[in-house]
């Protein structure tokens, strides 16, 4: 999916972005529920396959934008739309273009012409115009239809004895969206907790506070403050939806309590509660069950506002915690998020843990000069869920844990040129060896990973997935027999993929290269670039076994092309390698590969290899015993 936002006031493009739906739609997700403001505009149009992975819940998302055909889109069908947000179903301008049988692709859907804004009415305005019209319809039939004063009294009679007889709804009190008290005796108080559980008074004039948020949708949630429950089961309408505490610091009185079930409505009252906070209250909020349907754009900022750092992360039946206050200048740091295991379907695979916290909190909160930063990881949990056999890299524990490259530790380096050249990996079938190898080079300072582009077999796709999840690029091959047909299509076609790019550094099959791989790089880069007989730089070698080698300070020339891991010149590739990768390149490389004229160049090597290679799965011949069964020093 191809979109920009444009703001419906100014008519500046807003954002402009690209979804790939075919591999995941949470990005799209995410990006629909909390990134554009009311009103504003997006034009979308889909491009190759967008329907594959679209799911129910993203399509209805779009109908927020008026859109009411997107569920029709197919596999390779075209879909463009022009909506905006807040417009009524059915009022956005849109078209398909289904694909017909034994075309490839759909022909282009296309909408062209003069916009005119709003783009449609809203559903207010749709729902007034169906009353007026139902109104004249039925007062046009009233002239025409006879007379039953008898069984209108029976109808009616009927009606009220059956609305009498109706049970009423189980759970009625925390199904529905909840109201707020005042202070005056409508606010309820519980049962007395010293200290609200904790084993010693607060210090000061520190309030103490308990938050829970409830376990999952069984057991209510909790809040506690100064020493008193005011939300707890039975009281004050605790519940699904957001649950608010309000306090007043300097009497040390609840002054205002609150349920709003903004999974069930979007109420605006919720709007009204908290902008009617005075300077300097506390507001003490639970998210339980599900708070996040109907949680509106304008509710969140307001909550940010308060020093809320994860407000705009809550969603599907995450829970949370917070303590904000009116007039705070930054971020509190009374907040805690647990995400749910949720996919895009809004089905639970695992509820979140839920939050129990006792705090003392001052009357004024000494606020953080930056959000609290917390990762949802949606393409890891979405890949994690699909695929087995990733051990610690798929725990829990480290669902959300974010893949970030490490930063350069000298900034004066982060332009180098060595983090410009491109860094092709050819995937095997390991795909456990290949998260590690990306881990790995995560780990090296100063990496960019725009720069990386995984090359797999189009029989093996997991591989693709995998690097989606790492944020880097892929680049799927005609299926081959053996992976060195697969690193020979790989290195022709990134050539001409990076078709400015000097150099390509190449990373084979269950290579792990070390944390310093690209310094190792950087330092020796310099002499290839000024010596024509050096060809390029390996991060390997052969001869470095345990006692041989260890000073990490040097490196040699040698008249080999040691593989596994390398700095490839184009120049030579283009004179040496170019249309003759079948004669010089058809076996492994720590076999070695004949190169005419291999007495007139060079590449730089190691005394202590940047790279280490997996142990080998295939039929051990006594070379591979001896090169990657004996131990070796390596750089870690």
């Amino acid at each position: 999916m191809n979109m920009v936002v444009i703001d419906d006031v100014t008519l500046k493009v807003e954002e402009i972005k690209v979804f790939d739906v075919f591999t995941s739609d949470a990005s799209l997700m995410s990006f629909l529920q909390n990134e554009i403001k009311d009103h504003h505009i997006i034009m979308v149009t889909s491009q190759d396959e967008a329907s594959f992975n679209l799911s129910a819940a993203a399509r209805s998302e779009f109908n927020k934008f008026g859109s009411s055909i997107l569920d029709r889109v197919n596999f390779r069908d075209n879909y463009a739309i022009v909506g905006q947000k807040g417009i009524a179903v059915g009022e956005a301008i849109e078209t398909i273009q289904s694909r017909k049988d034994g075309m490839q692709f759909a022909e282009n859907a296309v909408t062209a012409g003069c916009l005119t804004i709003p783009v449609g009415q809203s559903k207010g305005e749709v729902d007034k115009e169906k009353k007026i019209e139902q109104a004249e319809d039925e007062d046009s039939k009233g002239d025409r239809r006879p007379s039953n004063d008898k069984a209108d009294s029976q109808e009616q009679q009927k009606k009220t004895k059956k609305e009498a007889e109706a049970p009423e709804p189980k759970d009625k009190e925390n199904k529905e969206a909840g109201g707020q008290k005042e202070a005056g005796g409508q606010i309820k108080l519980g049962e007395d907790q010293l200290n609200c559980g904790m084993k010693s008074a607060c210090p000061g004039s520190s309030i103490a506070v308990h938050l829970f948020t409830g376990v999952r949708a069984a057991e209510l949630p909790k809040i506690c403050v100064n020493g008193k429950y005011v939300i707890s089961s039975g009281l004050n309408d605790a519940g699904r939806g957001l649950n608010f505490v309000v306090f007043d610091p300097d009497s040390k009185q609840v002054t205002r309590v609150a349920r709003f079930d903004t999974y069930g409505s979007d109420d605006d009252s919720l709007e009204l509660f908290l902008e009617v906070l005075k300077e300097g209250e506390l507001l003490l909020a639970v998210a339980h069950d599900e708070a996040s349907m109907k949680l509106k754009k304008s509710i969140r900022d307001s909550i940010e506002g308060l020093g809320s750092s994860y407000i705009r992360l809550l969603s599907f039946r995450d829970v949370w915690t917070f303590v904000g206050q009116k007039g705070i200048k930054g971020f509190s740091p009374y907040e805690q998020l647990e995400f749910s295991d949720a996919n895009s379907d809004r089905q639970i695979l695992t509820w979140p843990d839920p939050i129990n916290v006792r705090i003392c909190v001052p009357p004024k909160l000494e606020a953080l000069s930056e959000k609290k930063v917390r990762v949802r990881n949606i393409l890891r949990r979405n890949f994690c869920k699909k695929h087995d056999g990733y051990g610690e890299f798929c725990s829990k524990e480290n669902f959300e844990k974010p893949l970030v490259p490490a930063p350069p530790v000298d900034k004066s380096l982060a332009n180098d040129p060595i983090f410009n050249i491109p860094i092709v990996i050819i995937a095997g079938l390991d795909y456990n060896s290949l998260r590690r190898q990306l881990e790995n080079l995560m780990s090296n300072r100063g990496i960019k990973v725009e720069m990386v582009k995984i090359f797999y077999d189009e029989k093996f796709g997991e591989a693709g997935e995998l690097a989606t999840v790492f944020n880097m690029t892929s680049h799927k091959l005609d299926s081959s027999i053996k992976y060195t047909e697969l690193l020979r299509k790989a290195i022709n076609v990134s050539w001409t993929q990076f078709p400015n790019s000097k150099y390509l550094i190449i990373l084979e099959e269950e290579v792990f290269p070390s944390s310093d791989f690209l310094n190792f790089f950087r330092q020796c880069l310099p002499s290839v670039e000024t010596d024509d007989t050096l060809v390029g730089i390996s991060a390997w070698n052969e001869n470095a076994y345990r006692g041989r080698a260890g000073a990490s300070h040097l490196a040699y020339r040698v008249e080999t092309l040691p593989g596994l891991g390398f700095l490839l010149k184009k120049s030579f590739y283009e004179k040496r390698l170019k249309d003759r990768m079948n004669e010089c390149c058809m076996r492994r490389s720590w076999e070695g590969w004949s190169v005419e004229g291999v007495g007139d160049f060079e590449m730089v090597i190691p005394d202590v290899s940047r790279v280490e290679r997996g142990q080998y799965n295939g039929r051990m011949t006594p070379l591979l015993r001896e090169l990657f069964g004996r131990p070796r020093d390596a750089v870690e």
